[in-house]
């Protein structure tokens, strides 16, 4: 019994821990370039929205009351590796979810990927939406898809192909 108590006391903070992980999504966009300010304000008007520079990335964060977005858009991206990666991932789903249209389309789409518009929400996707509305307003505004949990999203918020316990919408989170 005391080695039991002692596991969870030593557990606790670990699990605490990862369920304060933030959630982790990537924007794939189809056309050239990156967003703006001024385009990033006029997507999330309601959002603090400040742009600074780490290393040669620009990074954008978005702040609402409990809420933070930070896109990163790296221009050292290594396109051809991670969209290699990202295939195989997809190939990797079995031929029923796999041998989709939509899955067709998106392994098309990531042969023509732009870039990678790295995300971070903290502390997770957000009840009201604002954190999932924004990233899909920016993936439809670079004609591109999302990856977020386990799963590919078009621009609709409508998953494409991923993890079975995965939202089937993104935007509602069901």
């Amino acid at each position: 019994m005391f080695y039991r108590a002692l596991l969870i006391l030593l557990l606790a903070p670990i699990i605490a821990g990862a369920q304060a992980l933030p959630d982790y999504t990537g924007i794939y966009p189809m056309r050239k370039g990156a967003p703006t300010k001024d385009l990033i304000s006029s997507l999330a008007p309601t959002a603090k929205v400040t742009e600074s520079q780490e290393d040669k990335a620009t990074v954008f964060l978005c702040e609402w009351p409990g809420l933070s977005v930070k896109i990163r858009v790296d221009p050292t991206w290594d396109v051809r590796k991670q969209t290699a990666d990202l295939k195989r991932w997809v190939k990797a789903f079995p031929p029923a979810q796999s041998d989709t249209a939509a899955a067709r389309t998106l392994l098309v789409k990531l042969d023509t990927a732009m870039d990678c518009f790295g995300c971070i929400i903290t502390p997770h996707f957000d009840n009201e939406g604002r954190a999932s509305a924004f990233l899909l307003s920016l993936a439809r505004e670079f004609d591109g898809f999302v990856f977020s949990h386990h799963s590919f999203y078009d621009g609709n918020g409508a998953k494409i192909i991923g993890a079975s316990d995965d939202p089937e919408n993104l935007q509602t989170g069901r």
